[in-house]
């Protein structure tokens, strides 16, 4: 029992005595079992600008007495003063930060909601190109959750930006090719709701249906047409390339690839903006197949000789002679009418033709070879 004593109290009454400089007080002062809590008189407060007061920091921090509140603690005691409620809202009010329109409801919410639409709508276009990619490539044929599809046989219908001027910004790119993807929305969904347009890094691509009249070059030209005044300055120009009819979704994949070397020989065979019909293609459809340039180059070079050569001005002049001898079957009074030039000049210059490439005045198949070379030429672009 000595140990009470020394604690500063007794174990059946009395308040332990404390004193400040007792180390064994502070924060952490125990209560006495049975001792009753006395009340801690309230602290006083001073005056702090704007009217308000604030309490004086108790310079001794005071013990948790068991059974009484914070502000009890504190030497506030609740219950000695009313408690007045904070003033309610007005119904049209908004949140902190908020705008409020005329009618009540928080413009927050009115964005919300278009963000959210906005979300969706990211998400329906994400999906109709994944299934797009899936059924050009041949990954898939399911089309559930697509709306609806053009019936009958479909072309694929592909238009690539041509290449950007060296140095533009890749942010104009990026905006020119967002543009061409809204453009050709808009038109075939003016012209053809049912069909399906979905828009890749590099491309746009449509599947639509094939008219009855087969028509389909004059039909996409007309769409080309509206897409290029609507895109205004955003896309310089593009390329366009239309498939043959698919009959079935397995065939996608074909019409696709159709699509793409149209595009590539429409830009080569007639330049920048071109639309191209992978059926009228002729020769250049052929060509477009072999998967080698090389070739090519190669085949053009053994049957055009010196004339291959891109930069030399009398080897680009002989084969403009050359082309316009085999497009009029050797007409020699047409050929010199076409070029502007004496009929004895073409004379001279077909005399040097044929020790150049081999009498093709006389062999079909020499022709036939210089024919398809010089459509080569054509294509790489010399």
């Amino acid at each position: 029992m000595g140990n009470l004593g020394d604690a500063g109290g007794t174990a059946t009454g009395g308040e332990p005595q404390f004193r400040p400089g007792d180390k064994s007080g502070g924060a952490g002062r125990a209560t006495v079992a049975g001792a009753a809590p006395r009340r801690l008189p309230p602290r006083r407060r001073k005056v702090v600008g704007g009217g308000a007061s604030a309490p004086e920091p108790d310079p001794f921090p005071r013990a948790r007495v068991a059974g009484a509140s914070t502000a009890w603690e504190a030497g506030n005691d609740p219950r000695s003063h009313p408690t007045v409620p904070a003033p309610a809202a007005p119904p049209d009010a908004g949140g902190p930060g908020q705008t409020v329109r005329p009618g009540g409801r928080p413009l927050v919410d009115t964005a919300i909601g278009l963000a959210g639409r906005l979300a969706q709508a990211a998400a329906d276009a994400k999906y109709r190109s994944d299934l797009m990619r899936d059924l050009l490539t041949g990954r898939g044929t399911d089309l559930t959750g697509w709306a609806a599809l053009p019936t009958g046989p479909l072309l694929v219908v592909v238009a690539e930006a041509d290449p950007p001027a060296a140095g533009r910004d890749p942010r104009a790119i990026r905006a020119g090719q967002e543009a061409l993807a809204r453009a050709w929305s808009g038109a075939v969904g003016a012209r053809a709701p049912e069909a399906a347009v979905a828009a890749y890094p590099r491309e746009v691509v449509t599947l639509l249906g094939a008219p009855a009249d087969g028509q389909a070059a004059r039909l996409v030209t007309e769409l080309a047409a509206v897409v290029h005044a609507d895109c205004g300055a955003a896309v310089r120009s593009f390329t366009t390339g239309v498939s043959r009819p698919a009959e079935s979704l397995d065939a996608l994949p074909v019409a696709y690839e159709q699509a793409r070397r149209a595009v590539a020989a429409g830009r080569r065979i007639h330049g920048p903006g071109a639309v191209a019909d992978f059926d009228q293609l002729g020769v250049f459809r052929l060509l477009s197949l072999i998967p080698d340039p090389g070739e090519l180059d190669r085949f053009a070079r053994e049957a055009l000789r010196t004339l291959a050569h891109p930069r030399d001005p009398e080897a680009a002049d002989l084969r403009n002679t050359l082309q316009a001898l085999l497009d009029t079957n050797l007409n020699v009074a047409e050929t010199a009418r076409r070029l502007y030039v004496h009929y004895n000049t073409l004379r001279y210059r077909i005399t040097k033709l044929e020790r150049l490439l081999g009498p093709f005045t006389q062999d079909p198949h020499l022709r036939l070879n210089l024919m398809i070379a010089l459509q080569i030429v054509r294509i790489q672009g010399r």
